[in-house]
């Protein structure tokens, strides 16, 4: 059988949102910098800085926290796009059967089984990489009975992770 290629792990970014946080905090250090030297040049006293510090320590955290977060979500790309390039993963061929939509505002994943093997994803969850474009949001997989063939592996919690779909011509 013949399959158009629609989705493809290697073609998967990280998302924009991730840069937030470290923006934020540099963002919390500048203003909390600028106004350390204003009361310095104000000739305020030591003890009048206690606010300061304490916002200095936490966007301290608050960036060291981002920094593992993103650091951690490179790691999860680069490993799921490894796994795909070796071939470590595997096929299913056949027609969605139990389609459940997510809705638009999202709270629930979209999910559909393939020969007994379950998939599900969410456009509002960044916890792993992979397939997770909802048919309310523009995604491929629409209706029980369409025919698609999937690239997947299983992560060690269970979670079928879709690397490659491919839609019956």
């Amino acid at each position: 059988m013949e399959y158009t290629t629609v989705y493809e792990v290697t073609n998967e970014t990280l998302d924009i949102i991730l840069a937030v946080p470290v923006l934020l905090a540099i963002g919390g250090f500048w203003i909390f910098y600028r106004t350390f030297q204003k009361n310095k040049n104000e000739g305020r006293k030591s003890k009048d800085y206690f606010s300061l510090y304490f916002g200095l320590t936490f966007a301290a955290i608050f960036s060291i926290v981002s920094i593992v977060r993103i650091s951690n979500s490179i790691n999860k790309l680069r490993e799921t796009k490894q796994i795909f390039l070796n071939g470590n993963f595997k096929t299913v061929e056949g027609k969605i059967e139990n389609y459940e939509p997510m809705p638009y505002t999202g709270h629930e994943d979209e999910r559909f089984t393939i020969n007994g093997i379950e998939f599900n994803y969410s456009d509002f969850s960044a916890s792993y990489y992979g397939f997770h474009n909802s048919a309310s949001h523009g995604g491929p997989i629409k209706e029980n009975g369409q025919e698609v063939r999937i690239g997947y592996f299983t992560r060690d919690d269970g979670h079928n992770t879709i690397l490659k779909i491919g839609l019956k011509k």
